[in-house]
């Protein structure tokens, strides 16, 4: 644990790490939020994807709405890069965030 939390401390202070590794307990998480989160931590450090892209990963481009609201109640903020997921036109925000930053207490 001291591991990852030195991990965490050396990202907010401007290093790079990777934290895709990091096991996290999702025995809570339900299911469709466990694969949003899985498609969001492959997002690359310094790259973004959409509420969109994630959905039609996941089988349905419907599904951007649910993208969103599992995002906005991601319980693993940072190591789930949610902060990495916008809306379809780039703009943070969208179905998680109203345009607030921080999203909301529960997401980075």
């Amino acid at each position: 644990m001291q591991d990852v939390i030195s991990s965490i401390v050396a990202l907010l202070a401007g290093e790079r790490r990777d934290l895709s590794a990091v096991a996290l307990d999702m025995t809570e998480v339900p299911e469709f939020n466990r694969r949003v989160y899985d498609v969001a931590r492959r997002i690359p450090a310094g790259s973004t994807s959409t509420y969109g892209a994630i959905a039609v990963e996941l089988g349905d481009r419907l599904l951007a709405r649910d993208v969103g609201e599992a995002l906005g109640h991601n319980p693993f903020p940072i190591v789930v890069p949610c902060h990495r997921v916008v809306a379809a036109d780039g703009r943070l925000g969208g179905f998680s965030a109203n345009g607030a930053w921080p999203p909301n207490a529960s997401c980075c």
